[in-house]
């Protein structure tokens, strides 16, 4: 890379380089792999084989531009560093391991959400969901067949002798038991049961992470006062595939229907390798001139008209208006954004939106799309 260079390509310098891993060589890569992590078919899938690469090569990136600058400074003191993932895979495999000795219930484990789909920060909390180890682990069990199980979880973990404590079970319409890992390693965790639309939208996000500027502007996904951090970066994943030109994303489950087909197995799905390099994009903007564009685009979004797909890398028209914001979850296709349900919040998410580009383009500064709106909750009934 040049000096003063505004293009990160993040397929080649990440903190978390990947290595070119198919199916059917991934045989021969678990030599390369811890032996504690061997017996847990989901886990071996999600450990970062390759060693983590020196930064120095953005070093000089784009010196004259304070707000590029500005975002590389936080992407590397905010993003989880490949050795606090393999701590957390080694802490999970532990309460696997636990699990496994449960007298009736069959069920392997794996990480889903932020921890392993390439958009986590330190601090994340760690998501997880029980495999139901049966002949058809891929099919997706109804609420009540979940509740019930969790119930029969939460009774065990509540032993002596699990790794967790502060067990809860939270019945919501995807129910979740949420605990903490006891000490030394403290982490918040929530556990769903067979929850397989979450392990591929974890495994799609993932590799969406890996293709050029994802990770440097996945920063968005802090902001999350009244959409989950998943809607935001599915906004994020949106405005790089159709707000730019020429795009910085392609449509992954479009360029790739069989690596992405919700009907693959699930052991077949493999993270950390490389996507082909037709998957690159000519863009040249740079970081800080995509996040003020980012704002910009979605200032003057029509909300009211259209559904936001991911999964077909374009707009839709809305049939629903239930909510203010329509974001199709790429595969079971519900909206993402239900939990932003109240006009009035609508309007303090879209006034900020507004603020965070006039902020940016006028203050040059990351610090400046911190600003909310001085409207509180104490107006919405």
């Amino acid at each position: 890379m040049s000096e003063g260079s505004s293009v990160i390509d993040l397929t080649s310098e990440t903190s978390q380089e990947v290595i070119d891993l198919t199916e059917d060589d991934f045989d021969k890569a678990k030599s390369r792999l811890p032996p504690w992590i061997l017996h847990s078919p989901y886990l071996c899938r999600q450990y970062p084989i390759s060693a983590e690469q020196s930064s120095a090569g953005f070093t000089n990136f784009s010196r004259q531009d304070r707000l590029a600058m500005e975002i590389i400074a936080f992407y590397y003191q905010s993003v989880q560093p490949r050795h606090k993932l393999i701590e957390k895979l080694r802490v999970v495999h532990y309460l696997e391991t636990y699990m496994w000795r449960h007298p009736s219930i069959k069920a392997n484990i794996c990480v889903v959400g932020s921890s392993v789909n390439g958009l986590g920060s330190q601090n994340c909390d760690i998501d997880l969901c029980l495999v139901d180890n049966s002949e058809m682990p891929d099919e997706v069990g109804d609420r009540d067949t979940a509740l019930n199980t969790l119930r029969k979880v939460q009774r065990f973990l509540q032993k002596p002798a699990s790794p967790v404590f502060k067990v809860k079970l939270i019945p919501a319409r995807v129910p979740i038991i949420r605990c903490k890992f006891r000490l030394p390693w403290n982490y918040s965790v929530d556990i769903n049961w067979n929850n397989v639309h979450g392990i591929c939208n974890t495994h799609l996000l993932h590799h969406y992470s890996q293709v050029s500027s994802l990770k440097l502007t996945g920063i968005c996904d802090s902001v999350n006062g009244y959409l989950s951090s998943y809607s935001w970066a599915l906004l994020l994943i949106h405005f790089l595939q159709c707000g730019t030109q020429p795009p910085v994303l392609p449509c992954l489950q479009l360029m790739y229907p069989d690596r992405f087909s919700y009907t693959r197995r699930l052991k077949n799905l493999t993270f950390f390798k490389k996507l082909p390099s037709d998957a690159k994009s000519s863009n040249q903007q740079n970081v800080g001139e995509l996040l003020a564009n980012f704002f910009y685009y979605y200032g003057g979004f029509d909300f009211g008209r259209y559904t936001i797909s991911v999964r077909l890398g374009s707009l839709l028209p809305r049939i629903e208006f239930s909510t203010p914001i329509s974001i199709e979850e790429p595969y079971d296709c519900m909206n993402t954004a239900r939990s932003l349900s109240h006009e009035i919040r609508f309007l303090v998410f879209r006034d900020y939106i507004r603020k965070a580009y006039f902020n940016l383009q006028s203050r040059q500064s990351l610090s400046s799309m911190y600003y909310f709106p001085s409207q509180t909750d104490e107006n919405i009934s």
